[in-house]
C-alpha cells in the first residue's frame, strides 16, 4: 500500500463500486463483460506494478495500491459506454468518440493545474463541440430516438436513467484527471500506476473484443 490512511482505500472500493454500477448498467454484452473483469482483476495489477517498478525504478518507494486498478475500470468504462451508445444509437459511430475522450482527459489533466476550475473545463467544451460537429447528424438521430423512449418511461424509471446518465458523464470526463493530480502534502500519488492502468481498462478490452477476427464472427 502506498499510504496508511485507511480513508483512501475505502475511497478507492467506493469509486469502485460506483464505476462498477456504471459499467454494469451500460454493458451490452455480459460475457465481454466478465472477460474484461478478469483481466482488470487478474493481469492489471502486474501491468501497472511492472510499470510503476520501470518508472520509479532509481527510487525506494511502495507503489502498490488499488487506485490502479480503480483506473483501469474507469478506462474499461469509456469502452462500454462507446459500446452501448455505438450499439442502441448511433450504428456508424467509430473510435472517434472514445479517442477524444481520452484526449479530452489528458488536456484536463495537463491544464487543471494551471487554470482555474472555469478555465480548465474549456477543453472539455471544446473537445464536445468537436465532436459534436463530427457526428452531428448521428447525434441529433440517436437523440431523437432516445427522446421517444424517454416519453414512453414512467417516471422512476426516467429518474434512474437521469442517474445513470449522470454518473456516466462524471466517470468519462471527471473521475480520472484527479488521479494525475501532483503528489499532495507528504503523499506518494502513483501517477504512473493510474495511468498504465486507465489505458489498459480502455485499450486490452478494445484490441481484444473489436479487432480479434473470431470475436467479431462470435457477436454476428
Amino acid at each position: 500500500m502506498h499510504t496508511d490512511d485507511p480513508m483512501h482505500l475505502w475511497g478507492n472500493l467506493f469509486e469502485y463500486l460506483l464505476v462498477s454500477c456504471c459499467i454494469f448498467r451500460f454493458t451490452v454484452r455480459k460475457t465481454e463483460r466478465r472477460i474484461a473483469y478478469a483481466l482488470i482483476l487478474l493481469a492489471a495489477p502486474f501491468i501497472i506494478s511492472y510499470a510503476s517498478i520501470v518508472a520509479f525504478a532509481s527510487i525506494e518507494i511502495n507503489t502498490l495500491g488499488f487506485s490502479g486498478v480503480v483506473a483501469a475500470f474507469i478506462g474499461y468504462f469509456v469502452y462500454v459506454f462507446y459500446e452501448y451508445i455505438k450499439t442502441r444509437y448511433i450504428p456508424t459511430l467509430n473510435f472517434s468518440f472514445p479517442m477524444i475522450v481520452l484526449s479530452t482527459n489528458l488536456v484536463i489533466v495537463i491544464l487543471r493545474y494551471y487554470l482555474s476550475l472555469v478555465l480548465w473545463s474549456v477543453p472539455l467544451i471544446l473537445m464536445l463541440a468537436l465532436w459534436f460537429i463530427m457526428w452531428r447528424k448521428e447525434i441529433l438521430s440517436g437523440g431523437k430516438q432516445a427522446k421517444e423512449k424517454y416519453k414512453k418511461m414512467p417516471l422512476g424509471k426516467k429518474m434512474e436513467n437521469l442517474s445513470a446518465y449522470f454518473f456516466a458523464f462524471y466517470f468519462l470526463f471527471f473521475a480520472f484527471p484527479p488521479m494525475l493530480a501532483p503528489p499532495a502534502e507528504g503523499a506518494v500519488v502513483n501517477v504512473i500506476a493510474h495511468f498504465a492502468g486507465y489505458l489498459f481498462g480502455f485499450f486490452v478490452p478494445l484490441l481484444i473484443f473489436d479487432s480479434l477476427p473470431i470475436v467479431g464472427k462470435l457477436r454476428k
